[in-house]
């Protein structure tokens, strides 16, 4: 009976190793990475800078790069941001707090200020707008930006 107890718990042990590197369908997992492709309009003369997006380990940050002076000024209070069915994704208060922005961006001039949009884990493809507002609510910028976020694995 203990033959039989120590054979039972083997292969539970057994089954739940052999599952552990399936449980992600291979998804981030198998030494797979994140790799973006973003494209779109280089931002006309105005405060946005940059909009990509760029992968953070697993996940998908949709980054969009505001000048500094636009945000000491205040020329920027807010970004929002759409899809490609001019519904609203998101809208970021653009406020002058870059002691508490920790983000590093690589490539990223030094006089810009990034905020980040977390979109979620990999993989992840979008069509998104971002307009840039005044205090008033006036439009002072846009940009557009289509990517594609691929994970590699084994499915």
């Amino acid at each position: 009976m203990r033959a039989r107890r120590q054979f039972l718990a083997g292969l539970a042990t057994a089954g739940l190793a052999a599952l552990a590197g399936c449980t992600n369908l291979g998804l981030g997992g198998g030494g797979g990475g994140v790799a973006c492709s973003s494209r779109g309009s280089i931002p006309k003369p105005g405060p946005i800078g940059m909009v990509r997006a760029m992968a953070d380990g697993s996940r998908v940050l949709f980054v969009v790069a505001v000048k500094s002076e636009a945000v000491e000024n205040e020329a920027v209070v807010r970004l929002g941001v759409f899809d490609q069915e001019d519904g609203l994704v998101t809208d970021v208060p653009v406020m002058d707090n870059r002691e508490e922005n920790d983000l590093t961006v690589t490539g990223l001039d030094p006089g810009m200020v990034p905020y980040a949009i977390d979109l979620g884990r990999a993989p992840v493809h979008g069509w998104y707008r971002v307009v840039a507002y005044d205090g008033e609510g006036a439009v002072v910028g846009e940009a557009v930006e289509k990517f594609n976020c691929f994970v590699g694995g084994t499915v």
